[in-house]
């Protein structure tokens, strides 16, 4: 069917620009493009809470590494990640990707920056197939819209060989996968976007070990493209990788 056929057209494309994928990765590689993340008194108390979501917390994490957020639920852990993705606007305190003295970042320049993927992507998703889900706000229209295409497809076959999706078809139903794809696939949307900090809710929750201990190998792989940092109620598989972690308690407090 048509379907078939457009991934047929697709799957030829990523072969043609497999040389230029591997040229930019190889030009990429000697500088680190992750954010180096540096939080001041970050404070969140939206009008609908009686009490702050997030009290006067501070972090810093070194670009290209893993830090690690943990912590019981209920904690604010989920809502710094919404800060920090620019979902949400913080009530006081000040947030730069650029280290300590650099720019400081409002929301809607954080949202062009971060990536961040839900607990549930599953959810989020709005395409049937894994290519409507791939390709969704791509330039369709406009006398560059073709090399923008080429230029998204060749670092859309990058993120794919990246997260493990390579050899899956195009055409796939979102519906069919298990929770360790559906998670690989929000993955593969954030990073087409280069987001230099990634942010995760809770990657390996409700995953089998075979699933987390996969999901960690991405993890690995993908912390030499951007920043990450990692909320999880568990430290599990994770903390290997870690370079700082935070306790986050009740109230919307950090500790280091």
């Amino acid at each position: 069917g048509s379907q078939e056929s457009l991934a047929d057209v697709m799957s030829n494309i990523f072969s043609g620009l497999e040389a230029l994928a591997n040229q930019s990765s190889k030009k990429g590689a000697t500088a680190p493009s992750g954010a180096h993340v540096v939080v001041e008194e970050l404070t969140y108390h939206p009008p609908s809470s009686d009490v702050p979501l997030l009290d006067a917390v501070s972090l810093s994490i070194e670009p290209n590494t893993i830090g690690l957020v943990y912590g019981c639920s209920g904690g604010g852990k989920s809502s710094l990640l919404h800060v920090l993705a620019g979902l949400s606007e913080e009530t006081a305190g000040a947030v730069s990707f650029s280290g300590p003295g650099g720019p400081v970042l409002d929301s809607t320049s954080r949202m062009k920056e971060a990536g961040l993927v839900f607990q549930f992507p599953e959810r989020h998703f709005v395409g049937r197939t894994l290519q409507d889900e791939l390709t969704i706000g791509w330039p369709v229209n406009g006398p560059d819209a073709m090399v923008k295409q080429q230029m998204l497809t060749a670092r859309t076959y990058q993120v794919l060989d990246a997260v493990g999706l390579r050899g899956m078809p195009l055409d796939t139903p979102l519906e069919t996968l298990s929770g360790g794809y559906k998670r690989r696939v929000a993955l593969a949307v954030q990073l087409i976007r280069q987001p230099r900090l990634l942010l995760l809710d809770e990657p390996l929750a409700g995953l089998d070990w075979k699933a987390r201990h996969e999901l960690v190998g991405v993890l690995e792989k993908v912390r030499g493209e951007c920043t990450v940092l990692v909320v999880s109620h568990d430290l599990g598989e994770v903390a290997r990788l870690v370079g700082g972690r935070w306790r986050m308690h009740r109230g919307g407090r950090l500790e280091a």
